[in-house]
């Protein structure tokens, strides 16, 4: 099969709308598309947010769309079999010129470098099972995907081994790392937000994050406390324990 080049991914409308928001829509459409599969909480309002998107769209250029995500699923796919965990979105985002404001690509050899020093030559998972990585300005994931593939190098398994708390304030950087680490299989919870005044704005769950029910293992939270989703999550996929919180609140 040939391989589809993911940097034409904005010209699909040929002008109609401007490049950066079809590249933008394609973004959330692909987040919401795998969040809807996996995240009861957000379903509803995802799923409506989805229907606006794609009401701009013509069936030809949404058929196009749906190309172009799953071009970006085989090669993930490829880079995993091959133990890579390539920033394939940022390189897009920047190959296409949508950097501004000082935005700017952690260079995937450096990024590769960071995650290699980042693991001790005597490193070992803790006895609870499991390590933690707090991104605060996530980008793409580019840092957060370049130590998981640090950890594969070394013969860990960072799809239950690894969990993530990653956070940015830039929608378009927040559903990038989402979709990547989604599709590389990382557990995770991907924030909008402020990491230094502390406000969040939505939060992302990936697919391993929810399978491997870390909202009971681990947990995270911006202002401290219980987040409200991680409670909502909790009650909509453990009956038990949503019928023994309806016993507490009566």
């Amino acid at each position: 099969m040939k391989q589809i080049n993911l940097s034409k991914l904005p010209e699909i409308t040929r002008g109609r709308f401007d490049r950066i928001r079809v590249f933008s829509d394609f973004l959330e459409l692909a987040a919401i598309r795998i969040s809807i599969k996996f995240d009861p909480v957000h379903y509803a309002l995802r799923n409506e947010q989805a229907k606006k998107i794609n009401e701009a769209y013509t069936e030809a250029e949404h058929t196009e769309m749906c190309g172009y995500f799953g071009e970006l699923f085989r090669q993930i796919q490829r880079n995993i079999n091959a133990g890579i965990c390539e920033d394939i979105l940022s390189r897009v985002f920047h190959e296409s010129g949508f950097a501004h404001n000082g935005q700017d690509q952690s260079p995937p050899d450096l990024a590769r470098l960071v995650g290699r020093l980042s693991m001790s030559s005597d490193f070992k998972i803790p006895e609870k099972g499991f390590i933690t990585l707090d991104e605060p300005s996530c980008g793409s994931g580019s840092l957060v995907l370049a130590f998981a593939e640090a950890m594969t190098a070394k013969n860990f398994n960072y799809c239950d081994q690894l969990v993530v708390r990653a956070t940015d304030i830039d929608s378009k950087c927040v559903h990038m790392a989402y979709i990547q680490l989604s599709l590389y299989g990382i557990p995770a919870v991907i924030i909008r937000g402020e990491t230094l005044s502390l406000k969040e704005y939505s939060r992302w769950y990936t697919p391993m994050y929810i399978l491997g029910n870390w909202v009971w293992k681990c947990p995270f939270n911006l202002t401290g406390g219980r987040s409200v989703d991680d409670e909502q999550l909790k009650r909509m996929t453990d009956p038990m324990y949503n019928t023994i919180r309806q016993i507490q609140n009566l």
